[in-house]
Formats: C-alpha cells, structure tokens, sequence
C-alpha cells in the first residue's frame, strides 16, 4: 500500500499504485495493516513501514461502530414495524398495563382509547391483545437491553484501549 500527503486537502491518502500518486508528491510504502477498518486514522508509517494511527480517531471510529452493531441487531425487531408504529409502544405498553391492572384489581376499568381503537381495528379483544402488547413490550426491553449493555461495553473497551492492536480486537 501506498501513503501520501493529499496536497489539495493535507490528508493522508492511501492508494496501491504509485502512478496513482499526484506528480511530484511525495509517497511511502507502506505494509499493510490489515484492512480497512481505521483507514480514516492513518497519519503516517514509522521508520519500518509500519502505519501509525491517530488513536483517539480510532477509538471515535469504532465507538461509531459499537452504534451501527447495536442498531443493526435491534433491527431484527424494528424492522417489521413503521416509524409510525413504533412511536405508539410506549401508549400501548401504558394502557395495556393500566388496563390489566384495573381488571386484576376488580375495580372501575379506566379508559385506554388507543388500545380501544386498535382492539376495533384488528378485532383482537381488548384482554387478549393487552396481554400481547406486554409479553411484546417485555421481550423488546430485555432484547433492547443486551443490545445496548453490549454497544456500551464495546464503548467503554475501545475508549480504554492504548494500542491500535487492543482496539481492532474490540467486538459487538
């Protein structure tokens, strides 16, 4: 692989030819380090050829990717849902309780029109689809949560990490 300095932007680019280098630029040869994954935080190459990273624009690089893992593994319930939809969990998780705690405590049922209309729209019983949304509710927060617990440990490992190597072992 090849490094030099961009002379229209200042940055370090990467290329594997050397006619793929601006005339007159001057370039190194560098070894490869492995992929792609921190290209954006390659500053230079040692006296070895080895790249040298700029290790806080690493670390911010696989923060960013601690979120994409964690969004893409919460996809696989979001995904089968609308925007819409989904910003209509927290009223139908707080009716659906609301409603079933009424009905546990034998007292006076008070109203859940969301859960109402939507119990008229799909023609599910009121007790049933709460009983639905809840047992939803409670596996979206458990799924949710490993999801975030492991974005945030995947963050807190590569912001300790001190050597580019520890940092490329970070996963999801």
């Amino acid at each position: 692989m090849i490094i030099y300095t961009d002379p229209t932007t200042g940055n370090v680019a990467q290329c594997s030819l050397a006619s793929s280098v601006p005339d007159g630029v001057a370039y190194k040869v560098v070894k490869s380090y492995g992929g792609r994954e921190f290209r954006e935080a390659l500053t230079d190459v040692d006296a070895a050829g080895a790249p040298v990273f700029d290790l806080t624009k690493a670390k911010a690089i696989k923060v960013k990717e601690s979120n994409q893992k964690c969004d893409d593994s919460l996809k696989v319930i979001t995904d089968n849902y609308s925007e819409a939809e989904m910003k209509t969990w927290v009223t139908q998780e707080l009716e659906s309780r609301q409603y079933v705690a009424d009905v546990l405590a034998g007292g006076t049922v008070r109203p859940t029109p969301f859960l109402g209309g939507l119990s008229a729209g799909t023609g599910v019983a009121l007790s049933v689809l709460a009983d639905k949304i809840i047992l939803k509710a409670d596996g979206f927060r458990l799924f949710s949560a490993t999801a975030v617990g492991k974005r945030q440990a995947m963050e807190n490992t590569a912001n300790a990490a001190t050597d580019i190597q520890t940092l490329k072992a970070v996963t999801f």
